[in-house]
């Protein structure tokens, strides 16, 4: 009886469910689990006709970018294998502005208005197919050449894709990433091209290519660098040797861009490696920006110029100022030292670093430095300003773009090119990028600074560029001696100037001075009289000065003007000074340098009692070199002291019982 119940239950409480699902709410559902076989909702239509054309945009595009004429075979089903086993980097990684993306070539053309097909392998995602190089869109411009958007690309898929562009264009394969692998892929209605590939195309194989097809543009593609040229301009030029031609571009690349930047191929820190996909330069009859723009692809103007620029070894060697300007736009680090005002500078660089492979000036640097060409203020006539006066971010102190060259140039010539080397490892490793302008130009000094073991703030002064404070106590934190010649002037045009010491001499007015003894005639004022026909002599004879106002004689006998070694004392004043180095200034007497001394031993210090010594430095002497008279600079081992008291310590002089010196003195650099 018990299971029976059970039974009536279940099934009563069924029932009551039943009957609650009845229930009307007020809301009407459709059953969803009913009808099957519904339409596609979404519209898309998939043009699979191949055997219609599609002529709207005939007329435009025989205008440009040009027709294959209508006996040039369309291929079916040729096979290509996309290598999609590459490597990749983005500009963060470099710090640069930009890197290129990978277009891969297939060297095939889509006719215009006509349908291609392209058959991916199962299991394939993330490519894209692009038809057509121009892709600059010139939407929204007052003058047209071409039409505005050119180029096509679609998503494919794994299995039978088709697309077709109303003007036609060269067929890429864009991969979102690397694949690792070899792909076979099958395409159809187009028609082949002219491209050359360096390492897989000989010279002969081109040539051949060319002749035999109406594809209006082909392709030149090295390991670094490709470009994309309209063929109508091999008529005006010729490429003799496609192969030699890449491997020059190729070659200077690795040694403008990479090398100089501190990268090579296969490093194992991404931010230390070189770009492994090539530049891509494309031919346009109208550019976006300008007659040539930077990105990628870099753009160019379709001029029969820049097309023998482009193609003549020679002109790539000399000039192609364009194509390294732009290529150096795309390296530009501007998140670490590119400062203000540098935008049309620092992309020159580079152009500078060919020009000192072949040996050559290039004209826009003779422009910038002497003013000409209409780069005025020239760098020349701005460096001669008072530092005060100078700004670096002021146009009408300092010309736009070449005279700004000229910084770059003269730490190039004077230091060595390797500075650019020790910059760009030096930003691309940096912990942090730079804040602001400030930061920048900070970062650019403080390298520079160590490059060149030297405290760069006076040149980066004279170039109107204000170093912070932060910075300045960086750089004195490291020892650096200070910059000894004025640098700024140096002309990196003729390799001359630059070369004049900036010593500044102490004020003596105040110092004290304590000599061994003097004669009558030669007395010590004299070594501070800044007239370097007198001198102060040891007393020889007679009775010697007694000690007068700032000058204290140890005694007036001449027994003692004669007791080696001698020794001079000075106190600089009321407070120390910070001095880079001493001078001394022998006796100007072509008859008689008997009196001079051979060589000085330097000490220092704050309270007259306790002595550090400098050391002995070796003097010139005797009256055969006039070199002799002049002003002998020493500077102090291991960069400036702070003393109150300094003391010259000498030995017997020449042929003499007695010293005579014309002047002493201290300076800082």
């Amino acid at each position: 009886m018990k299971s029976i119940k059970n039974i009536c239950c279940i099934l009563i409480g069924a029932v009551a469910l039943l009957a609650s699902c009845s229930k009307n709410y007020g809301y009407q559902f459709e059953n969803g689990t009913g009808s099957v076989g519904y339409n596609d909702s979404t519209g898309l239509e998939v043009d699979t006709a191949m055997d219609r054309v599609d002529a709207s945009k005939f007329t435009a595009a025989q205008i440009y970018p040009g027709m294959v004429t209508p006996v040039q075979p369309r291929i079916k089903d040729t096979l290509l294998q996309i290598d999609l086993n590459y490597q990749t980097a983005t500009a963060s990684d470099l710090r640069v502005s930009v890197l290129p993306s990978n277009w891969i070539s297939t060297g095939l053309w889509a006719p215009a208005g006509e349908l291609i097909k392209i058959v991916i392998p199962d299991g394939i995602y993330g490519l894209t197919v692009q038809v057509g190089s121009h892709t600059d869109n010139l939407t929204g411009k007052d003058v047209l050449q071409r039409d505005p958007v050119i180029v096509v690309r679609r998503t494919l898929y794994p299995g039978v894709n088709y697309v077709r562009n109303l003007y036609g264009g060269l067929v890429y394969i864009l991969p979102q990433r690397p694949l690792g692998q070899v792909l076979p892929v099958i395409f159809s209605g187009v028609c082949a091209g002219a491209n050359f590939v360096l390492g897989k195309t000989t010279d002969e194989e081109w040539r051949q290519m060319i002749s035999k097809t109406s594809v209006p543009f082909f392709e030149i593609i090295g390991k670094r660098i490709a470009f994309t040229l309209p063929k109508a301009n091999l008529s005006l030029v010729s490429i003799p040797s496609p192969t030699a031609l890449m491997q020059k571009w190729d070659s200077l690349i690795k040694a403008v861009y990479y090398d100089w930047y501190g990268l090579s191929d296969n490093n194992p820190d991404i931010k230390n490696r070189s770009p492994y996909l090539p530049w891509r330069i494309v031919f346009d009859i109208q550019p976006s920006v300008g007659a040539m723009h930077s990105g990628d692809p870099i753009v160019a103007g379709q001029t029969s110029g820049y097309f023998y620029q482009a193609v003549t070894i020679g002109q790539l060697e000399q000039s192609n100022w364009g194509v390294f300007h732009e290529i150096g736009h795309n390296m530009q680090m501007h998140s670490t030292w590119t400062f203000s005002s540098n935008g049309e500078v620092t992309c020159n660089l580079f152009s500078l670093k060919k020009s000192s492979i072949y040996n050559y000036i290039p004209g826009p640097l003779n422009d910038g430095w002497y003013g000409t060409g209409g780069q005025t203020p020239g760098a020349a006539s701005f460096l001669a300003l008072d530092s005060s006066a100078k700004d670096w971010s002021v146009l009408t102190n300092l010309g736009q773009f070449y005279p700004r060259m000229a910084i770059y140039a003269q730490i190039f010539e004077k230091y060595g090119y390797g500075f650019m080397t020790y910059l760009a490892t030096a930003a691309r490793n940096a912990r942090f990028t730079s804040i602001d302008n400030q930061s920048k130009i900070d970062f650019f000094y403080e390298r520079l600074s160590e490059y060149t073991h030297t405290d760069m703030y006076r040149f980066m002064r004279e170039w109107g560029l204000k170093v912070s404070q932060t910075s300045r106590k960086a750089i004195a934190a490291k020892g650096y001696r200070k910059l000894m010649t004025n640098v700024w002037m140096y002309n990196p045009i003729t390799n001359t100037g630059g070369d004049q010491i900036l010593r500044s001499e102490h004020a003596r007015t105040s110092w004290l001075l304590t000599l061994p003894s003097a004669h009558a005639s030669y007395p010590g004022t004299n070594l501070i009289d800044n007239n370097a026909t007198t001198f102060w002599n040891s007393n020889y004879s007679g009775t010697g000065i007694a000690s007068v106002g700032n000058i204290t004689y140890q005694s007036t006998n001449t027994a003692v003007g004669a007791v080696y070694p001698q020794s001079l004392t000075v106190k600089t004043g009321a407070a120390p000074i910070t001095a880079s180095g001493f001078y001394l200034q022998q006796r100007n007497n072509s008859a008689n340098s008997n009196s001079h001394i051979k060589d000085l031993t330097i000490a220092i210090s704050n309270d007259g009692t306790n002595w550090e010594t400098l050391g002995t430095f070796p003097l010139l002497y005797g009256n055969t070199n006039v070199a002799t008279w002049a002003k002998q600079y020493i500077e102090i081992p291991g960069g400036d002291k702070t003393f109150q008291y300094f003391r010259y310590t000498w030995s017997k002089p020449v042929n003499d019982n007695y010293t005579a010196l014309a002047e002493i003195g201290t300076w800082i650099y």
